[in-house]
């Protein structure tokens, strides 16, 4: 976990940091640097967990992490950003070919490793597929894309945690 938030904190040294989030009704929200790298930093490790606690289930977290990818990647073509449509389309159509393998019964699987990695790239490039329009993160189009592996994700704590479960004990 700290390991996730170390990364995480990379990827804001390098200048992508959300510092305004417009939100639907509500206008532009200016968090500023300190707010926009802890935002950042929430997002990136919540949604790279959310896809490891998904992933128990032949083809969820791929399938969705395929599904992600492509929603992604038309974010990314509306915004300019050719490097997230190069990053989300290839991820796509490697995702595609494991699916093959990974639907019941599966022959293969993401693991911890898999669905880390898919977590963390989905994560990383929803921020820099928006962060090219004036240093905002779109919030409603990258929660609609990895919108099913966040609810799991609170679903599952919110379980968890009314069990009295450790929260990040297997499930």
């Amino acid at each position: 976990f700290l390991g996730q938030i170390a990364v995480a904190l990379l990827i804001c040294s390098s200048g992508q940091i959300a510092e305004s989030i417009p939100v639907p009704f509500l206008g532009r929200i200016d968090l500023g640097l300190y707010l926009g790298i802890a935002f950042t930093v929430l997002w990136i490790v919540g949604i790279t967990n959310a896809f490891n606690i998904i992933d128990g289930l032949d083809g969820l977290a791929a399938g969705l992490a395929f599904i992600g990818a492509v929603a992604l990647g038309i974010i990314g073509w509306l915004n300019g950003s050719t490097l997230a449509v190069i990053l989300c389309f290839t991820l796509a159509g490697g995702l595609l070919a494991f699916l093959k393998y990974n639907f019941h019964p599966a022959r293969i699987f993401l693991g911890d490793t898999g669905s880390l990695f898919l977590g963390f790239s989905l994560a990383t490039i929803s921020i820099i597929s928006s962060h090219k329009t004036a240093g905002t993160v779109i919030l409603l189009a990258p929660m609609l894309a990895l919108g099913v592996p966040l609810f799991e994700t609170l679903v599952s704590i919110a379980r968890r945690y009314m069990r009295g479960v450790p929260i990040f004990c297997a499930d």
